[in-house]
């Protein structure tokens, strides 16, 4: 198949996420009306999900409706590791487990963010003929230029707020910085554990200090980065971390925990490995005594493979060893 032909033909279906009650059901029943109808109008003959939670959907698909149909799996943050910090979420993390195992062993091709992913998880090592790697889709063109001279936070959280992303850690750093100078952080983003961090907030008299917004949309969040002096990702387990590739490209330093799968491709004076090491590395950019070395390379390895029209060749080239 020529690439052209390729990228008309070529669809995604994903993020029919499980909701915190039984609506997921919903999305499972219209998802078969829905999606066979739509294999058959494009003729589409390649299916990526991107977590275990459309199984369901795609393997009945793949069974009833049209078996030559190729399912490929994209392994973000639902991992084994990953998993066990919703622990509060019984139901979420039993169907979890389930739909990973047969998701894996059912996808045609399986698809990781970061070589890390597989470092961490002895699962997957069964699979590695199935494995492909290469990091999350992202238009860093929307975020990339100058950044203003005159930043007006600190530092800056995006993503989910859920106890996965180790917010109450990050929280406590700024607190200790602050015992020493002022320092401001944003965190943007909705969840739920957000009342939970803004009580957390005030037990530590950190108001004036640390700010919430809402979910924003990609112009918006591009204002923000071009605002702020430094990205935090603390995550207790990140299979890539998007956020970082965005905040970098828009002028921001960036720091993130060791269990995010975006280290493979920084330098390790970006990640951090406890409390205090934060803190230095914080209090470091912050002086201005380190400069920001990355912007340069992760712009043009971007630019050379992953921005949207590189990310177009590489899905082609994974589409050509599942077919």
């Amino acid at each position: 198949m020529t690439k052209q032909r390729f990228y008309k033909r070529y669809n995604f279906f994903c993020d029919f996420y499980l909701l915190k009650d039984i609506s997921w059901i919903f999305f499972i029943i219209s998802g078969l009306l829905f999606i066979p109808y739509i294999i058959k109008k494009k003729k589409i003959d390649t299916v990526i999900f991107q977590s275990p939670y459309e199984l369901p959907i795609l393997l009945l698909c793949k069974f009833l409706f049209y078996k030559e149909t190729r399912l490929v799996v994209e392994m973000h943050g639902v991992m084994e590791k990953g998993l066990k910090f919703y622990g509060k979420n019984i139901f979420k993390v039993f169907l979890g487990r389930i739909f990973t195992r047969y998701a894996l062993k059912f996808s045609d091709k399986i698809r990781l963010v970061s070589p890390y992913q597989l470092e961490q998880n002895h699962t997957l090592k069964k699979y590695l003929k199935k494995i492909v790697v290469f990091p999350a889709f992202m238009d860093l063109d929307s975020f990339s230029g100058i950044s203003n001279k005159e930043k007006e936070f600190d530092v800056l959280f995006v993503g989910v707020l859920e106890a996965i992303k180790n917010l109450e850690f990050l929280i406590d750093v700024i607190n200790d910085i602050k015992k020493q100078r002022e320092v401001s952080l944003l965190i943007i983003g909705e969840g739920s554990q957000r009342r939970y961090l803004q009580d957390y907030v005030k037990r530590k008299n950190l108001s004036e200090s640390v700010s919430f917004k809402g979910n924003l949309n990609k112009e918006e969040l591009r204002g923000f980065y071009k605002k702020t002096k430094l990205l935090v990702l603390p995550s207790k387990y990140e299979g890539f971390g998007r956020v970082v590739c965005e905040a970098v490209v828009s002028g921001a330093e960036v720091l993130f925990s060791e269990n995010c799968g975006v280290k493979s491709y920084f330098p390790d004076e970006c990640c951090f490995y406890d409390k205090d090491d934060l803190k230095n590395k914080i209090e470091n950019i912050l002086k201005k005594e380190r400069k920001n070395k990355v912007i340069y390379n992760i712009k043009q390895f971007y630019k050379d493979n992953h921005f949207f029209k590189g990310m177009k060749s590489l899905v082609y080239d994974e589409y050509e060893q599942i077919r």
